[in-house]
């Protein structure tokens, strides 16, 4: 079905974009998880929102795995944990030390056990230095940040982790062997004693993120 676009954002457009905007300005990646379910549906639609992504030719690449029985998140902890042991060495150890610990001081993953729902987001990845003409990994990323924002949305914080492998949780999820793993994303509710931590990088201002080409805004007002 086409629809007509008249090319004039009206009063409501504006509101909603705004609304949307103030909604997502809110979002805070959660490293302390209550451990408090989070109802099986409210996932199901964030994952079904995430699978409307756009991807090359429309392959639709991606491949969701929400984990939420017990035992396999704590299996799940033990292979990431395992992974960045044996793949990091001690130069990715003083790494997390300098950079990651400040923000997330939790080496042994605790959360990964506390978040009720682990979402591991798999898909048919080539060698990186492969050519791949239906840009898989770019529409990982689109769906991943869709299914970011859905959690979102409907109330659910999340954490998206990116694994040192991607081969490690094939055989928990029982993935396709052509399959591999791209981003694992931890959602749940946040604990009431959740802060951001002192360390945290402010977010950029829109000026120091973006800019128009084109000159004035679409009002006829220069920019600021």
């Amino acid at each position: 079905m086409q629809t007509a676009w008249s090319g004039a954002a009206t009063d409501t457009d504006l509101e909603r974009a705004n609304d949307f905007r103030a909604t997502m300005a809110r979002r805070r990646s959660v490293r302390d998880f209550s451990g408090e379910a989070v109802d099986r549906e409210l996932i199901r639609c964030a994952i079904e929102t995430a699978a409307q992504a756009p991807s090359g030719v429309n392959r639709q690449p991606w491949r969701f795995y929400a984990i939420g029985d017990a035992q396999a998140r704590s299996m799940v902890r033990e292979l990431a944990c395992e992974q960045e042991a044996e793949d990091g060495g001690e130069a990715a150890r003083a790494a997390f030390a300098r950079n990651v610990a400040p923000v997330s001081p939790d080496p042994d993953k605790a959360c990964f056990s506390d978040a009720p729902w682990l979402i591991a987001v798999f898909g048919a990845l080539k060698d990186p230095q492969a050519v791949d003409p239906f840009f898989t990994r770019e529409s990982l990323g689109i769906a991943t940040g869709m299914l970011v924002t859905a959690l979102h949305v409907a109330g659910v914080s999340s954490l998206v982790h990116a694994p040192v492998a991607e081969d490690y949780l094939a055989e928990v999820c029982g993935a396709d062997e052509a399959d591999r793993l791209f981003l694992l994303v931890l959602a749940g509710y946040p604990a009431r004693a959740t802060r951001q931590p002192a360390a945290l990088t402010p977010r950029k201002s829109f000026h120091q993120v973006a800019e128009f080409i084109d000159g004035p805004a679409g009002d006829g007002t220069p920019l600021d």
